[in-house]
């Protein structure tokens, strides 16, 4: 598979697998756009079966506007101690490595091979087989804007 690293956007994806170590290697070209860190953070995603991984900058500016939501919005997230407990940081070795705990592995349902999929400003981290199931679900927002294409089609 193939990933860009497109005007400082984190898009594409990768397949990866865990070394004997039990390590994942970050893809160079996503390295070099979230500006070569030493430290990381790792998270369960808070509503999609996957991690994130982010830049510590990152998960600062997440938790920053959270702490910025009103407290209606803020009822629609997990809730903020619950993130940053979930949260690893993580050191990035020389190779662009890191080790995920065993526990973070565990909540993504991941034992070997992995799909990294670039999300503008942070990577999620997928199990293969959940990924394909979470692109075939369908979306209604993408089911009402193809029937409304279907209905009105456009004349060259």
């Amino acid at each position: 598979m193939s990933a860009k690293a497109t005007e400082g956007a984190l898009v594409g994806r990768f397949e990866r697998k865990l070394d004997a170590a039990r390590r994942i290697s970050i893809p160079s070209e996503w390295f070099a756009v979230m500006g070569q860190p030493k430290r990381v953070v790792v998270m369960p995603h808070p509503e999609e079966p996957c991690l994130v991984l982010m830049t510590e900058q990152t998960f600062a500016a997440e938790i920053r506007a959270q702490k910025r939501m009103s407290a209606k919005s803020r009822k629609a997230c997990k809730p903020l101690p619950d993130i940053e407990a979930e949260a690893e940081r993580l050191d990035v070795n020389s190779r662009h490595c890191i080790r995920i705990s065993g526990r973070l592995l565990k909540y993504a349902k991941i034992r070997q091979w992995m799909v990294l999929t670039g999300n503008i400003r942070c990577i999620k981290i997928w199990n293969p087989a959940t990924l394909r199931n979470e692109e075939s679900k369908s979306d209604p927002l993408y089911d009402e804007i193809e029937k409304a294409i279907q209905a009105h089609p456009v004349s060259r």
